[in-house]
C-alpha cells in the first residue's frame, strides 16, 4: 500500500511497515520548512512516529539554523511499470508483457533546478504475505 500526501511543507519517504509507504511531498507554492517543524525526524532511520516505529528513507528538510535552503521547493513524480513493450514473436512490430509483480518509482526533484534529489522504488515483489 502506498499512501500518498501533501501539504506538509516538506517531502519524505517512509516505510511504515514491510507493505506500507507513505511518500509525503510539500506544495510546490511554498517553500520547504525547517525539519523541526516536523518534530525533528531523522534525515534517515529509524524514528518514533506518535509511538509507532517508522523507518525513514529520506527527509528533504534542513537543520532551523539554515535559512539559505527556506526558499526549496520539492516536487515528485510518480511512476508506476506494470508493463513492458515487447517485440513480436510472429513477424515484425510489439506487443505489451505484462510484468510478474509492478514497481512503482517516486522520485523527488529540485523543483529549481529539477535535479533528482531522490528516488525510492517499491514493487509487490517485495511485499511480505
Amino acid at each position: 500500500m502506498l499512501i500518498l500526501t501533501g501539504n506538509v511543507y516538506n517531502s519524505f519517504s517512509v516505510q511504515i511497515t514491510d507493505n506500507v509507504w507513505e511518500f509525503m511531498c510539500g506544495p510546490m507554492n511554498s517553500a520547504a520548512h525547517p525539519i523541526a517543524t516536523a518534530d525533528n525526524p531523522p534525515y534517515g532511520g529509524w524514528y518514533d512516529s506518535a509511538g509507532r516505529k517508522v523507518k525513514v528513507k529520506w527527509a528533504a528538510g534542513f537543520p532551523t539554523m539554515h535559512y539559505t535552503r527556506l526558499h526549496s521547493t520539492v516536487y515528485a513524480v510518480v511512476r508506476v511499470n506494470n508493463i513492458l513493450k515487447s517485440g513480436g514473436a510472429e513477424g515484425p512490430g510489439y506487443h505489451w508483457v505484462a510484468y510478474d509483480g509492478p514497481t512503482v518509482v517516486i522520485r523527488f526533484h529540485d523543483g529549481h533546478t529539477g535535479k533528482l534529489l531522490y528516488a525510492q522504488g517499491v514493487s509487490t515483489m517485495d511485499a511480505k504475505p
